[in-house]
């Protein structure tokens, strides 16, 4: 058992199995968890269901499943763009690594903020002072992050 994983690796799971099956109980998350090495109890679940705002949805299929609620994916973007107007400089890519120029102080909270948002696309991030590293999964998908942070912190 891999007792190891971080909450924020443990939470960027979570998302990429409720996408991906329609987990519909706490115990059925639970149990998939821990066949990836995740050492978790069901009470772990329930806070992360609560911290995520995760919502139960009928699916196509008639199935009621685990979601992350919109609500929560329009205050976490507005929340970025406030910090992306406020501190963006530019950022310039290669491949699938960008890096994002802020004003001094900026890069740690905006850098987590990009996280916390397209944690699907970005495989990590480092963070300095006044400029982060986000590597994307592939090519494609940094260049549309690029351009979505900079059209963000522009409009």
């Amino acid at each position: 058992m891999l007792n190891n994983y971080s909450k924020k690796k443990r939470q960027q799971t979570i998302v990429q199995l409720i996408s991906e099956k329609n987990i519909s109980t706490q115990s059925q998350l639970t149990k998939e968890l821990k066949q990836l090495g995740f050492n978790v109890t069901q009470a772990t679940i329930s806070r992360d269901i609560h911290e995520m705002h995760l919502v139960k949805i009928t699916n196509q299929q008639g199935i009621m499943c685990y979601q992350i609620s919109s609500a929560y994916h329009r205050q976490k973007q507005s929340r970025l763009e406030r910090l992306l107007k406020q501190a963006y400089k530019n950022s310039r890519r290669q491949n699938e690594m960008i890096v994002v120029d802020t004003l001094a102080g900026s890069a740690p909270a905006l850098s987590a903020e990009v996280e916390n948002v397209y944690r699907q696309k970005i495989f990590t991030s480092i963070s300095n002072d006044d400029h982060f590293l986000i590597i994307c999964h592939n090519i494609q998908e940094a260049i549309e992050l690029q351009k979505h942070l900079h059209l963000l912190a522009i409009h």
